[in-house]
């Protein structure tokens, strides 16, 4: 017996006219504390009405995009490796709304690096003294 043939993936409908006019985007640069972009970085768009999560990524210059939001309140964190996260709350998109949130991140001092040391020996002075 044969297998059933695969179905196409199914494409979700495109939001209409005037849907599409009530969806926002939320862009930004995630930089460090001194201004170079982070590329990397874990940027988590929550609608703090919904409850919904988008999660994008930074590109090479340190920018992420969310298209397709549905108007509402949102928080954004960003996180990479070495740096501490840093979260923007209270952001209010309303429809049709292109909004920038940049995001600097400070250098972690937790788990980022480790550091060896061992016990200084003193040796006595033994030359005489005349």
């Amino acid at each position: 017996m044969a297998p059933p043939p695969l179905k196409e993936p199914q494409t979700p409908p495109s939001p209409s006219g005037a849907d599409q006019d009530n969806l926002c985007s939320l862009m930004g640069t995630v930089t460090d504390s001194v201004g170079a972009a982070v590329e990397k970085a874990t940027v988590i768009i929550t609608n703090l009405d919904t409850k919904v999560i988008r999660t994008v990524t930074t590109n090479a210059a340190g920018q992420y995009v969310a298209n397709d939001l549905p108007a509402g309140r949102y928080s954004v964190m960003a996180y990479v490796k070495g740096f501490k996260h840093a979260t923007l709350t209270g952001i209010v998109l309303k429809a049709g709304d292109r909004k920038r949130t940049d995001i600097r991140l400070e250098i972690s001092t937790m788990g980022c690096c480790e550091y060896a040391a061992s016990p200084l020996t003193v040796e006595k002075d033994k030359s005489q003294k005349k």
